[in-house]
């Protein structure tokens, strides 16, 4: 997939950017696993020189207006993560992913957790009420 591509080639550059942009365009049409799925590639195959401002802007925006309806532990993990991984300080956006992940906390595994976790930690958002839950979910989950 995307993430594993060469990241130093003119054609990975351009792909990246042209995938990046038609994804931006259609995001509001997107399954949420894809949506969750696109933010987890393009953090993990960004770096510094390369990353896509547009597509993480259009899905804070379908955050802040859907977030809390997100319906999947692993896309909530998988959200956060990427975000946090590029330093997207989003906190009306990640305020839609906290009630989501309140919401769905008892199906959260252990990696759902340390992502969330780490997520809003890294990003210094202050979400108390999210990380009291998340700890004891992960005194639930930790040994499972």
């Amino acid at each position: 997939g995307i993430a594993k591509l060469d990241k130093g080639s003119e054609l990975w550059a351009q792909s990246y950017e042209a995938l990046g942009t038609q994804l931006s365009r259609c995001i509001g049409q997107m399954q949420e696993r894809h949506i969750a799925t696109a933010v987890w590639a393009f953090a993990k195959a960004s770096g510094r020189r390369l990353q896509h401002p547009e597509l993480f802007q259009t899905v804070a925006e379908f955050l802040e207006e859907r977030g809390d309806s997100l319906s999947s532990p692993q896309s909530v993990s998988n959200i956060a993560w990427g975000f946090a991984r590029l330093g997207e300080r989003r906190p009306r956006a990640f305020s839609g992913l906290a009630r989501a992940a309140s919401r769905l906390m008892e199906s959260f595994e252990d990696q759902h957790v340390a992502n969330t976790a780490w997520a809003y930690a890294r990003l210094g958002l202050a979400e108390e009420p999210l990380f009291c839950e998340l700890m004891r979910r992960a005194g639930t989950t930790l040994y499972d």
